[in-house]
């Protein structure tokens, strides 16, 4: 009578484990979920994955569209072991294949943005077993230009300095000008003509009638 319940009790068990590891064993998707991109440039649609199960050749990865004014919803990308490509509609020859299933990654990449490409992108990712998760989502906005950032580094000039502590303003001394200094006497003595009277050479002075200009010895000029 034992022997034949141990079996028994052994596959409820098994089943009970199973259950609990049912819900667990699903693929999770990770994305941006809101994404803002300039009209006119290539973007990254990035879609990373995580699975129990390995990755293997029963991989596939589903790309889709859902416009943002409404309507249905369209295909974008499709990817198991090789990447297939839109043949018709808005997407094609504007997407590419640009992820790695090794590193669990299901990325797209977009080129030549425009404003009706705005919409919610979707990426679900079927690893079996692991086909059950929920589909990652990316809400894709196409603006004119990009916005500028502020930067925090750069303040404007002002006469007051704040602390950083009592936020109290504190005025800035300025420097005095330096006064344009009276100019020596030897540089005047120095500037071409050269002032030979302010400074006289050892020859006119140790021979004062060799200098018309000076007075003579006696006091009295020399005769030409």
């Amino acid at each position: 009578m034992y022997g034949r319940s141990l079996p028994r009790a052994a596959l409820l068990l098994l089943g009970i484990q199973l259950t609990a590891l049912g819900p667990g064993a699903a693929v999770e998707i990770y994305t941006s979920r809101v994404l803002e991109a300039v009209n006119g440039t290539d973007v990254r649609l990035k879609c990373t994955f995580s699975s129990f199960a390995p990755v293997g050749d029963a991989l596939t990865v589903t790309w889709n569209f859902r416009p943002q004014d409404g309507g249905s919803e369209q295909f974008v990308f499709y990817y198991h072991m090789d990447p297939f490509k839109p043949m018709s509609g808005r997407f094609k020859d504007r997407v590419v294949w640009d992820g790695n299933p090794e590193r669990y990654d299901a990325s797209i990449m977009l080129w030549k943005l425009r404003f009706d490409d705005n919409g919610t992108y979707t990426c679900q990712v079927k690893n079996p077993p692991d086909v059950d998760g929920l589909v990652g989502e990316i809400r894709l906005s196409v603006v004119q230009t990009e916005k500028k950032k502020k930067d925090s580094t750069k303040r404007r000039r002002s006469r007051f300095t704040w602390k950083t502590q009592t936020n109290v303003p504190q005025w800035r001394r300025r420097r005095p000008r330096a006064r344009p200094q009276e100019e020596p006497k030897w540089r005047e003595a120095c500037r071409w003509p050269f002032r030979g009277d302010l400074f006289p050479t050892s020859s006119t002075q140790d021979h004062p009638d060799k200098h018309p200009s000076l007075p003579g010895r006696h006091g009295q000029s020399t005769p030409r």
